[in-house]
């Protein structure tokens, strides 16, 4: 990065020079030893093409929920269409809402009734048009109820006037149609009340069969379902605790992970070892075991396990010995995950609200789904029900400028969570990149606190003001991979042949590879972003440099990180289950505290992915932040020019010149001498850019 971006001057020398964040002067950062100051760096709009295209999407949605709402209507998604297409509740239908099956075991006898029947027999009459002008009792032609005292006099009237082959009759509608030439039938109903909300009547057999199987079920676990919930209500205090409790916990781990770091990792690195060793004897016993058995009976059962277990044998002997040579090989880099994982909980603790900050991205989240569901509902009744003349099936179909616009939400739904998850990460990096920048000798003052009184808040005023083009552009590429795979699914559940089945699944899976690769670059990207205030180009390149750099580095952090974030949030979860049993043990009116239990472990579990969420975040940050000051081979330089120390105590010891920077400056406080410089000629080699596996 130029020095001028360094010093803040304003000229918008972002890493180009031209204030455009371009690809010019991608790699300027590898000789220049200006230290970066992400709160006071000059920024300029990143990504000002994105930027705009974001904003015109969403004009475009605007544009696709206006078409949704002036062209549909959520309450006709509760109506059903009749045997001849014509949808209940409209039109001339509009007083005849309930849709009534005159054979349940056949679907395409429909008719739309004033309100379901009762206990009787019901008269319909089956013309390709026939609303109004009908000459049964009703005056109309749509089915109602037919009205008598008696059930007896019901049925002669229908089988007098209709013929007996009608009644009860689960033939077709052209069966049923063809039948008579009155085209009228009737069918016994043992009542058909609709549910409530819903405009369907149900038979009174299939109701009273459901009820029956769902009373016999819920009396079976009555006392169990009122104990429970008397539990729930009468504990509400512990499940509020749970949230309070849980959060407590979560800071406790970050002490603790940082008292025990060393420990933990390399128990981590052991037990990996171990496991895979004894995944491999057990693979030999195996073998070994089902080759005696060939040997002695000679079937071809124990001949395919024998050579089963050879194949496992073989894979995990493989593996244990790369997991050995690699423990061997990266120790340092071990070491330095370990000082990496410290700094994040130094991190953290110096921010303490920062972990509540992702609620404000769920919050936002929530809200933008409850809109995306409403635009979706009225623009999915915006279609018109069309009769497969193959199956006489209706289905809802829309036409061409509504499946574009249906198809336009859609993506806009991908494109628009994955901006919300990664402003977010970018807002974090944004706060943890200012922590990491300040001076080790600021950290170790308490000035850090001082100097950034509200480092969340100017992260996000940062990030909003200049980078959203860029968390727009990232965000982009993520939301395309994930339309391709869904195009994919749509693909192969389309096809009959197995054999594209399985090729889609593997381009499938490639994809899912590449999607998961562009995420992980992407979050180094935003950390550059934050950091330096560069484009997504630049800032990308520059995270793909990181990567190839130092692979070993990156491979380490992230083994050691997932096996912390497993082990922190079964630390979380138990522990805030262990105290909310003794809450819930001594209040003497919770009968049975295990389902306010399990409750609890949700909760807890809930609160401990959003809290490690946050600190997985800082361990990337500190971690692109840690390889860019040793790529530096030396003390960088703030925006006056003397040479700081930067990052941890923990991390400098693997950075020479920073060492030495550090040890000056605590000279300097001390009132002592300063030793020299080391001369270039007498580290000729630091001029050379260190390289890592």
């Amino acid at each position: 990065m130029g020095k001028g971006e360094g010093k803040g001057d304003g000229s918008g020398a972002i890493a180009s020079g031209d204030g455009s964040g371009g690809c010019g002067c991608c790699s300027c950062w590898e000789t220049d030893n200006t230290a970066p100051d992400p709160a006071n760096v000059g920024r300029w709009i990143t990504d000002i093409p994105f930027l705009l295209a974001f904003i015109t999407f969403w004009l475009g949605m605007i544009v696709c929920a206006s078409m949704g709402f002036s062209s549909g209507d959520v309450s006709r998604l509760f109506f059903f269409v009749d045997y001849n297409g014509n949808r209940c509740g409209e039109g001339d239908l509009t007083d005849y809402k309930y849709s009534h099956w005159t054979h349940p075991m056949n679907t395409g006898t429909n008719i739309c009734v004033k309100e379901c029947p009762t206990t009787s027999w019901v008269k319909f009459t089956l013309e390709d048009n026939y609303i109004g002008g009908g000459t049964n009792s009703s005056g109309t032609n749509i089915g109602y109820t037919f009205s008598d005292s008696s059930s007896t006099a019901g049925q002669l009237e229908c089988t007098v006037y209709f013929g007996t082959a009608c009644i009860n009759s689960a033939l077709t509608v052209a069966q049923l149609r063809a039948g008579s030439s009155t085209k009228s039938c009737c069918t016994w109903t043992d009542g058909a009340p609709a549910p409530d909300g819903l405009y369907v009547c149900v038979p009174g057999a299939l109701q009273t069969g459901g009820t029956s199987y769902a009373q016999e079920y819920v009396d079976s676990f009555s006392v169990l379902i009122s104990a429970a919930t008397s539990d729930l209500i009468t504990g509400w205090y512990v499940l509020l605790a749970c949230c309070l409790i849980s959060l407590i916990m979560s800071f406790a781990w970050t002490y603790i992970l940082k008292a025990s770091a060393s420990c933990f990792v390399w128990s981590c690195v052991a037990l990996s070892n171990l496991t895979l060793i004894i995944a491999t004897a057990a693979c030999y016993y195996m073998y070994d075991k089902y080759k005696t058995a060939y040997d002695d009976s000679n079937l071809a059962a124990d001949e395919q396990m024998m050579y089963l277990m050879l194949v496992a044998l073989c894979i995990m002997g493989a593996a244990a010995v790369v997991l050995l040579c690699m423990t061997v090989c990266l120790c340092k880099q071990i070491r330095i995950a370990v000082g990496i994982i410290e700094a994040a909980c130094e991190a953290v603790q110096s921010m303490p609200l920062i972990v509540l900050f992702p609620l404000c991205q769920y919050g936002i989240m929530l809200l933008f789904m409850v809109y995306w569901i409403c635009v979706a509902l009225y623009m999915a009744s915006a279609g018109d029900y069309v009769k497969d003349d193959l199956t006489g099936v209706y289905t809802m179909e829309w036409n061409e400028n509504m499946q574009k616009a249906i198809m336009y939400h859609f993506f806009g739904l991908l494109w628009n969570m994955a901006f919300l998850r990664h402003m977010t990460i970018l807002i974090l990096a944004g706060a943890f990149s200012v922590w990491y920048w300040t001076p080790l000798d600021d950290k170790l003052e308490g000035k850090f606190q001082s100097e950034h009184p509200a480092p969340i808040l100017s992260s996000v005023k940062r990030s909003i003001l200049y980078h959203t083009g860029t968390v727009a552009f990232g965000s982009f590429i993520i939301a395309v991979i994930q339309a391709i795979q869904i195009a994919l699914e749509y693909l192969k559940r389309k096809q009959d042949s197995e054999i594209l089945k399985y090729i889609i699944t593997y381009v499938q899976c490639l994809v899912k590879c590449f999607e998961r690769l562009m995420e992980y670059i992407s979050k180094c990207a935003y950390i550059v972003t934050a950091a330096k205030g560069n484009m997504f180009c630049t800032a990308a390149w520059e995270a793909f440099g990181f990567l190839l750099r130092h692979m070993g580095q990156h491979v380490v952090v992230q083994w050691i990180s997932e096996f912390l974030m497993i082990l922190g949030k079964l630390f979380v979860v138990f522990a805030t289950v262990a105290v909310c049993f003794f809450m819930a043990g001594s209040d003497p009116n919770i009968s049975s505290p295990y389902i306010l239990l399990i409750c609890c472990a949700c909760i807890s579990y809930l609160v401990a992915c959003l809290f490690l969420g946050v600190f997985d975040v800082a361990i990337d940050t500190i971690l692109v932040c840690f390889c860019w000051e040793k790529d530096a081979n030396g003390a960088m330089e703030d925006s006056e020019g003397n040479k700081r120390a930067y990052g941890t105590e923990g991390l400098i010891k693997f950075i020479d010149g920073a060492k030495q920077a550090a040890e000056e400056a605590k000279q300097k406080a001390a009132g002592g001498s300063v030793a020299p410089a080391p001369t270039e000629e007498n580290k000729p080699d630091e001029q050379t850019p260190v390289q890592e596996a």
